[in-house]
């Protein structure tokens, strides 16, 4: 077998004696030099699968159904998800303080309550799109009749909103989705409640059982 230039020196070192390697000089032994690389690399090798498992003992992120709430809580007032509600031509930042002013508001104490607050704010923030889009198609089209005609104000809403609704989407069709938005949130924010409802019941219940006399 053909080995490598550093493996097949013939340069020798001492080793001491008992080493099981091969030896020609009493008291000291010869070794060539490739068995000592040899030696020296699976020393590394071993080194490195040590700290490989030492990497692997540290922490890996929150392993408890608390530690793993706090994350994705702190991950959320920290704008970490706002990507998945926030468009390209509008504020991240406007949306971690509405998302914060919620939060606050609530506090989540739950992973079902955070994903319940997670609803509110999908569902808020879409109306609130919504509602800004409908508010600059109207003033658009307002502007762009009032352009065509010297009619009165009342007149060139009329035109405007007219207009409006032979265009595709029509206006009503976009009010209707603005309207279930604002339904949506307020069903999410009716279960929350129930949810807290619910819980302080049960604990209430539990609690009086714990201090109802037991009977020997």
């Amino acid at each position: 077998m053909l080995l490598p230039r550093s493996l097949s020196q013939t340069h020798c070192y001492d080793v001491p004696e008992g080493d099981p390697r091969p030896s020609s000089q009493p008291g000291t032994r010869k070794v060539p030099g490739f068995f000592i690389g040899i030696e020296v690399f699976a020393m590394i090798t071993e080194a490195q699968v040590e700290a490989r498992r030492a990497n692997g003992r540290k922490s890996r992120g929150p392993r408890t159904t608390e530690g793993k709430f706090r994350s994705s809580l702190n991950a959320l007032r920290h704008g970490a998800y706002s990507h998945n509600y926030v468009i390209r031509t509008e504020d991240a930042e406007v949306f971690r303080n509405f998302a914060n002013d919620i939060i606050a508001e609530i506090e989540p104490k739950s992973a079902i309550e955070l994903e319940l607050v997670d609803h509110l704010l999908l569902n808020a923030w879409r109306r609130r799109r919504l509602t800004t889009l409908l508010n600059q198609r109207a003033n658009r089209t307002i502007e762009e009749v009032a352009a065509e005609s010297t009619e009165s104000i009342s007149d060139l809403n009329l035109r405007a909103f007219e207009k409006l609704e032979t265009e595709w989407p029509s206006y009503t069709h976009q009010q209707q989705l603005e309207f279930r938005f604002a339904s949506a949130f307020q069903r999410t924010l009716l279960r929350l409640q129930s949810l807290r409802r619910n819980e302080a019941q049960m604990a209430y219940k539990q609690q009086k059982r714990r201090n109802e006399p037991t009977e020997h």
